[in-house]
């Protein structure tokens, strides 16, 4: 199925990440244009491994986690871009984070809609204008910088 040509609604993140459980922190993406923008969806289950370790007493989603959503959720925009391309010998990785700042914490059973949109696509490299919201409230927000790199040699 070609991405690169359509805007996107409900599709399923592992037809274009290679990210699984437990580390794939999108369920959805709600809608998307590859090579433009997407808006996921992650369900904080109060299941999830991470509450056993993280303040469990009062459980905290970690905030390296909600990086890793937007960073998840940016290297689907460019990933679905280059689909038809050879997905399996892609890989896009992030490379730096600036201007992170987190606004509110986030809880078991908060539900995460996180917008990352291209601002400039440097060939390798794309940076993103991301933002996380739980019921209409900003959660967090930060640029990031994604690198496109060959499975083959994914430091180089």
């Amino acid at each position: 199925m070609s991405l690169t040509a359509q805007a996107i609604t409900n599709l399923a993140p592992v037809s274009v990440i290679p990210q699984r459980h437990p580390f794939l922190f999108i369920d959805a993406i709600n809608e998307g244009e590859p090579g433009s923008f997407a808006i996921s969806r992650y369900n904080v289950k109060p299941d999830h491994p991470v509450f056993q370790g993280h303040f469990p007493e009062t459980p905290v989603w970690p905030g390296v986690l909600l990086i890793e959503n937007m960073a998840q959720t940016a290297c689907w925009v460019m990933a679905a871009q280059q689909n038809d391309a050879n997905p399996t010998n892609t890989l896009y990785v992030l490379a730096r984070v600036n201007q992170c700042t987190f606004k509110r914490m986030v809880r078991p059973n908060d539900v995460l809609q996180t917008r990352a949109e291209l601002s400039r696509d440097l060939g390798q490299f794309c940076t993103f204008k991301c933002e996380i919201r739980a019921e209409a409230e900003l959660v967090a927000h930060a640029e990031l910088l994604v690198a496109r790199r060959t499975a083959e040699s994914p430091h180089g």
